[in-house]
């Protein structure tokens, strides 16, 4: 998946990039990168990454089932 197709499936993640001053969101690059190369790029540990990521999904998907 592109980060443009992670974020648009998941807008609920978008703050984690942004606090790491990733300029993705809304990058014209994003239609065609991974996150694998994103993370590349800023020197970011992936896994730590990834799992603030599930951990985020998680706990929407928590909320939503709650409502």
């Amino acid at each position: 998946m592109t980060i443009s197709e992670i974020l648009d499936r998941w807008p609920e993640i978008i703050p984690i990039f942004l606090n790491r001053k990733m300029a993705c969101v809304g990058c014209s690059l994003a239609d065609f990168m991974t996150l694998e190369d994103a993370l590349d790029i800023y020197h970011i540990n992936m896994e730590p990454f990834i799992e603030e990521i599930e951990n985020t999904i998680q706990a929407r998907k928590s909320e939503a089932d709650v409502s």
